[in-house]
């Protein structure tokens, strides 16, 4: 089944959230000047408060580094916690998601078409850390993830994801429902029942980036159309391209 987490909600399963965040001592700091400024509009005088030092900016590499261990160390398990992965994964692209836009911009400029880019894997248990690019306007076919759990989230632009399941390979799809994913935003599926998706982003104009992590190689997968006033649909085997590896 499905799931979704963006910065404005959290299902049933995730405990309350918030994105992380670097500048708390920062705001701390902004707070103590302006009860300053309150009190010298009533002739007080001003202290001089020092400046914090500025911390240096995050590389890409280190984002997309980080991104990858937590998502290999929180997928030890054959059944890992995929709303907990979600939850960490989008508080690190929320964060660090300027660096990354920057960092990947030849990724959004390069106009080849829609390309898989592998940033790591693990033999056992599977897991494997991609990021994709999405051409303006680009629409993947309904497809499946060949039984392998997942979690998809936005790094930068924005998709629409349709989702269908069903109780088993003898029955119908059934339409779940359809999310929005910006920045930091993820949506999930688990390997325990049927599941596909349609994936659009929604940008005529700029190319969008997904990181995506997988229980295991999606090397096969396969892709569905629906047969016109029949309940089912005509599936068609499909090979995964890697484009090559990110460096990290």
């Amino acid at each position: 089944m499905a799931r979704r987490l963006t910065g404005r909600q959290v299902k049933p399963r995730a405990a309350a959230w918030r994105p992380l965040s670097d500048n708390a001592g920062y705001a701390d700091h902004e707070g103590r000047l302006f009860a300053l400024r309150l009190l010298n509009d009533r002739h007080v005088p001003l202290p001089i408060v020092p400046s914090l030092p500025t911390k240096p900016m995050r590389t890409y590499r280190h984002s997309l580094k980080t991104l990858r261990d937590v998502a290999l160390a929180h997928t030890l398990e054959k059944n890992p916690d995929l709303a907990s992965l979600a939850r960490e994964l989008g508080g690190i692209i929320h964060r660090d998601m300027r660096a990354l836009a920057d960092g990947l911009s030849d990724l959004r400029n390069h106009n080849r078409g829609f390309e898989r880019w592998l940033v790591g894997r693990r033999g056992r248990p599977g897991v494997s850390v991609l990021v994709m690019a999405w051409p303006p306007g680009y629409t993947t076919p309904s497809h499946d993830h060949s039984g392998l759990w997942g979690i998809e989230l936005s790094l930068y632009g924005a998709l629409e994801v349709e989702s269908w399941s069903r109780a088993s390979t003898a029955q119908p799809w059934q339409l779940r429902g359809r999310d929005w994913l910006g920045p930091g935003d993820a949506t999930w599926f688990d390997a325990d029942m049927p599941y596909m998706h349609r994936c659009r982003n929604l940008s005529r104009q700029e190319t969008a980036l997904t990181l995506h992590v997988y229980g295991g190689d999606l090397d096969d997968y396969t892709t569905y159309e629906q047969i016109e006033a029949e309940p089912f649909w005509q599936s068609q085997p499909q090979r995964a391209r890697i484009a090559g590896p990110l460096r990290v």
